[in-house]
C-alpha cells in the first residue's frame, strides 16, 4: 500500500520536473505514514492534450494546466495523516511543476484492508498487527475541533 497516481497533460512538464515531483511525493508518503520506501508506489499518467478536458475546453484548445491526483490509504488511518498527505502532495505538485495550487485537485481513497492485496495476500492478514495498532490509535485519538 501506499499508491499514488498523478494525471497530467503530456509534454507540458520536463522529465526533471516530473522526477523531482515523484521523488518528493514518495518521501512525503513515507514520512507521513511511517512506511518504508519499498512499499511506496507513485505514478504519473500523461494524457494527450486532446483527451484532457478542463475549464470547458480540451488542453489542446488552450485549457490551463490542472493536475489531478489521488492516493490510497488503508482504512483506519487517522484524519490528520490523510490531511497531511493532501496538503503535502498539493504543495509538492505546486512547487515541482509551477502550477497554481488553486488549479490542483486531489482525492484520498481509503481502502478496507480486506480489499487490498499484497503479493496475493489480503492486507488484513499480511499486516494484521500493524492494522490493529492503527485502528486503536485512531479510536483513542482526541477529536480535533472543526
Amino acid at each position: 500500500m501506499p499508491v499514488m497516481r498523478i494525471d497530467l497533460v503530456e509534454g507540458r512538464f520536463s522529465d526533471e520536473q516530473i522526477g523531482d515531483m515523484l521523488h518528493r511525493c514518495a518521501l512525503h508518503y513515507g514520512a507521513v505514514l511511517q512506511s518504508p520506501m519499498e512499499r511506496i508506489r507513485v505514478f504519473v499518467n500523461e494524457h494527450r492534450a486532446a483527451t484532457f478536458f478542463v475549464d470547458g475546453q480540451r488542453a489542446s484548445e488552450g485549457a490551463a494546466d490542472a493536475p489531478y491526483f489521488h492516493y490510497i490509504v488503508l482504512q483506519g488511518r487517522p484524519q490528520n495523516e490523510i490531511e497531511a498527505l493532501m496538503t503535502g502532495f498539493t504543495d509538492i505538485i505546486e512547487s515541482s511543476l509551477g502550477v497554481s495550487r488553486d488549479r490542483i485537485r486531489g482525492a484520498c481513497w481509503p481502502v478496507p484492508p480486506e480489499h487490498w492485496g499484497i503479493g496475493g495476500v489480503m492486507a488484513s492478514e499480511k499486516r494484521k498487527a500493524e492494522i490493529q495498532a492503527r485502528r486503536q490509535a485512531a479510536e483513542n485519538a482526541p477529536l480535533t475541533p472543526q
